[in-house]
């Protein structure tokens, strides 16, 4: 059972504030091979909660990498619990921007057009969403850049219940290249009651 309390405040964060163009990485054949992508999420310190990210399907001509990020009541009562706006997990931004995960609910965020405006609610029109059906030159990166809605969504579990989210890993900015070898950071901060924070670390290697 789900109880949701929305902020209707708008917030921009991170690289969102910024419109680049959505073409695709240059330099890179439609042929050529995609990075290996593997998750390591960090240690819980909570002892009544059990979180996990894994990639479930890599790179490929047909799909970006594909993230999945679980959250488990190990507790032997049930327990409500407070998430961002996809429980149960909502920072997209990898630290430097230049990574991203979009869940496969997009209610909580919205495509920036071209001005930088968005409408007053999300939309997941064909025209605004956020996901490409296909990689461009062999990337596969954002359509445009994005912005997130500040809500909380509290999920009530029962003892051995899990809410779960899977998400597509995208590149955001070229400032390492398109989908760059290298280590990139995700982090919730307060993630659990105690105020203690939780994440994951996405690494791309050589095909």
């Amino acid at each position: 059972m789900d109880r949701i309390s929305q902020n209707r405040r708008f917030v921009l964060t991170g690289a969102c504030a910024a419109i680049v163009s959505v073409a695709g990485c240059s330099g890179t054949e439609s042929n050529t091979e995609y990075p290996t992508a593997t998750a390591e999420p960090d240690t819980v310190e909570d002892g009544d909660a059990e979180m996990t990210a894994d990639i479930v399907d890599g790179f490929s001509d047909g799909s970006p990498a594909r993230l999945e990020i679980a959250y488990t009541n190990t507790a032997d009562e049930e327990r409500s619990v407070s998430f961002g706006p996809t429980p149960p997990f909502s920072e997209y931004w990898s630290a430097d921007s230049d990574l991203v995960i979009i869940p496969d609910d997009q209610s909580a965020i919205s495509a920036v057009n071209a001005t930088g405006e968005t409408g007053e609610q999300p939309s997941n029109t064909p025209e605004e969403t956020i996901v490409p059906s296909e990689a461009q030159d062999g990337c596969w990166k954002a359509r445009s850049q994005f912005a997130s809605w500040e809500r909380q969504r509290t999920v009530t579990l029962p003892s051995g219940d899990t809410v779960k989210e899977t998400y597509s890993v995208l590149s955001q900015t070229e400032s390492r290249g398109c989908l760059a070898e290298g280590t990139y950071r995700f982090s919730q901060q307060s993630y659990f009651e105690d105020g203690s924070s939780w994440g994951f670390s996405i690494r791309l290697g050589q095909p």
